[in-house]
């Protein structure tokens, strides 16, 4: 059992026992309660806490045109002019977690900078875990995240002469590990009542099932395990309210874990569907 007010991202523990003519096995397994994840389709930085009275010398932007990772919207560095400062300068996007469960903390970075001079940097409690320079396509970080409370900064710092192609770095798709009121839920939950998926782990089939609560547009797609998308199951349609069951017995899918992300027009949720053969 569950309990019903688990936040989201926590873990369930589970025991699996079979029995077949005497033969006995069982199966310890955890699994996440649904997927903490800032992909920004929220198109402003509400959703999760954000820390933007804190910036640098420019705050971060969305952006929604140009080289996105995945759906419509990405995150942005701020615009710094060359020759605004007289020294280096700085775009920081910032937030302070309590993590509940000790995992893993991963994102994707685009950078376009000039090479050697212009670093995008990643900090966890003021502690640098990684630095990327000149022009790299988007691609995945994750770093391991222990309990506790933490901090999370991504910095982008440009020196005060030289401009790189885009002067910019970019991040998107970012899976939290399991942390204390995530979300804003009235933001965040207007149209989705729920998004499950069962069995779940499943060695065969596997069937989403969800519930809107009113008409809207709907973009159901499964991810694999780096973000990329497997299949397109819904894509730009209207829907009525009410209950909705797909299996996904017509999508030949590997063992390993995936993401099903649910997104209608004001809100997005995402759980992670496991197949195991």
């Amino acid at each position: 059992n569950v309990d019903a007010g688990a936040p989201i991202g926590s873990y369930a523990s589970f025991t699996y026992n079979v029995d077949a003519l005497g033969y006995t096995a069982t199966k310890n397994f955890s699994i996440n309660i649904g997927l903490i994840v800032e992909d920004f389709e929220s198109n402003s930085f509400t959703q999760f806490p954000w820390n933007m009275s804190q910036f640098g010398d420019a705050p971060w932007t969305i952006l929604n045109s140009g080289s996105i990772y995945e759906g419509n919207f990405s995150a942005r560095s701020g615009v710094i002019p060359n020759g605004t400062y007289t020294q280096d300068a700085t775009s920081e996007l910032n937030m302070q977690i309590n993590v509940l469960t000790s995992d893993t903390l991963s994102f994707y970075k685009r950078v376009s900078s000039e090479a050697g001079y212009d670093f995008l940097t990643f900090y966890v409690d003021g502690n640098q875990m990684g630095q990327w320079s000149g022009e790299i396509s988007w691609s995945r970080e994750a770093y391991f995240i222990s309990t506790g409370t933490h901090s999370l900064k991504w910095v982008y710092s440009k020196d005060y002469t030289v401009t790189g192609i885009e002067d910019a770095t970019f991040i998107d798709f970012i899976i939290f590990p399991p942390f204390d009121s995530p979300l804003n839920l009235s933001k965040t939950n207007n149209d989705i009542q729920y998004l499950t998926a069962y069995p779940n782990p499943s060695s065969s089939e596997s069937q989403i099932s969800f519930n809107i609560i009113k008409n809207t547009e709907v973009n159901l797609t499964l991810l694999n395990s780096i973000g990329q998308i497997v299949s397109v199951i819904i894509h730009d349609k209207t829907i009525n309210k009410g209950t909705y069951n797909i299996p996904l017995s017509n999508i030949n899918l590997q063992s390993g874990i995936y993401y099903c992300k649910l997104t209608t027009v004001d809100c997005t949720k995402t759980i992670k569907i496991v197949i195991v053969k």
